[in-house]
Formats: structure tokens, C-alpha cells, sequence
């Protein structure tokens, strides 16, 4: 009886057989994990070129044209739709306080003109624990938000923490004054008092409340 230890996976591989019975099968077995590692990380990274395209244009308002209007900026998930739903229940919550709120994908913001908005609120999906490629470029290079006052919201599955941290040093790098940050959640409660109601309901009503809290003090 053989026992081979691979010790760099931490898998004990128990043989019974000859040397060379042995060996085959350790080479057969190491082949196996190699094309299986390999597959999970070509599907890994296809997933990851597809989520981070741009998503389909979106622009929509919420509230009164005349008063003080914010942007709020989001690149929609092709799977879930959690960054739209807080995006829009945070343009609910400013347009109830009479700030008025204009939502719009990455892919609208080439019909943005800065100026014209008192306020922006940024939006970025978590994507390999990092904000997403297309509103980190569109901050960079699309649109001008050097001395604007900025709120930043970071989603994810429910480990943003690196991401937060990684979208509000593009912000402040970019010259906008950070006035908030929030994180959304899709998997991970986003309250534990309130754990009976669905995770992205409860994202929206934070959304609102967090809303409510900035309309009060801008």
C-alpha cells in the first residue's frame, strides 16, 4: 500500500498497486485537476468580460425639473437588477424632499451636461471585489465631476469592502467632494432586524432613508 500526500492541495490520494500503477494514476489524477482548474477560470473570466460591458441606455426623472437636481449613474448587472432598483428608490427618496433626481445609465451620460446638476450620485457593481470597469471609466473620462458633491454607492453580493474603498479613491482622485458612501447588498443581509423581508426591499428602503438623511443636510 502507497498513500501519496499532495500536500499543495491538501488532498490525501490513497493507491493501491505497484509503483508505476501509482504514479499513473497520481499523474492522471493531477492532469484531471489541472484541465478542471483551467475550465472554472476560462468561464470565470468570460463571465467577467460579460458583466462588464456596458449596459443598455437608461435615462429617466423622478421630481420637480425646477428645483435642485441630482444625477444619479448606474451600468446595469445583465443578471440582477439591484443597482436600477436603489438607484431609483434613492431618486424616490431626494424627489420627496424636493430635490429633483435624473437617473441614467453609463451609457446615457454622454447626454449629461455636469453643470446642470447640483449633485451626483455614483453607482458601481462589485466585480471581482473591485467597482466595475464601466463607471470607474466613465467617472475618469466621460463625465467632469471635479468640485461636484458626490455620494457614492457601492452593490454587491455582499463583499464590497475593498470595492467601496477602491470606487471613493477614483472619486476624490477625480476632484469630487464625497459627501456619503453606501453599500447594497444582494446575498448578504443588508439588516438583520430585518431578515423576514427580502434583501433588495430592504436595500430600497435604505436607499430612501439614506436619501431622506442627505436631502436634509445638503
Amino acid at each position: 500500500m502507497i498513500i501519496v500526500i499532495l500536500q499543495g492541495l491538501g488532498i490525501g490520494y490513497l493507491v493501491i498497486g505497484s509503483d508505476s500503477d501509482t504514479m499513473i494514476k497520481v499523474k492522471r489524477f493531477i492532469k484531471i485537476l489541472f484541465w478542471l482548474v483551467l475550465g472554472i477560470l476560462l468561464v470565470w473570466w468570460l463571465l467577467t468580460l460579460y458583466v462588464q460591458q456596458k449596459g443598455p441606455y437608461y435615462s429617466q426623472f423622478f421630481g420637480n425639473k425646477e428645483s435642485t437636481i441630482a444625477l444619479i449613474a448606474f451600468d446595469g448587472d445583465p443578471f440582477y437588477n439591484l443597482d436600477e432598483r436603489v438607484c431609483t428608490a434613492f431618486a424616490k427618496g431626494l424627489s420627496a424632499n424636493g430635490i429633483g433626481a435624473q437617473v441614467v445609465s453609463v451609457r446615457a451620460l454622454n447626454d449629461v451636461l455636469p453643470g446642470e446638476y447640483d449633485m451626483m450620485v455614483f453607482c458601481a457593481n462589485t466585480y471581482n471585489w473591485a467597482p466595475d470597469r464601466a463607471m470607474v471609466e466613465a467617472i475618469k473620462d466621460q463625465i467632469d465631476i471635479d468640485g461636484q458633491k458626490v455620494v457614492a454607492i457601492t452593490i454587491g453580493s455582499g463583499s464590497t469592502k475593498r470595492a467601496q474603498k477602491l470606487f471613493e479613491q477614483t472619486i476624490i482622485e477625480e476632484g469630487g467632494h464625497l459627501l456619503a458612501t453606501e453599500t447594497y447588498w444582494l446575498l448578504r443581509p443588508n439588516d438583520e432586524s430585518q431578515l423576514e423581508q427580502s434583501n433588495v426591499v430592504v436595500a430600497e428602503k435604505m436607499a430612501i432613508e439614506a436619501a431622506n438623511k442627505i436631502a436634509g443636510n445638503f
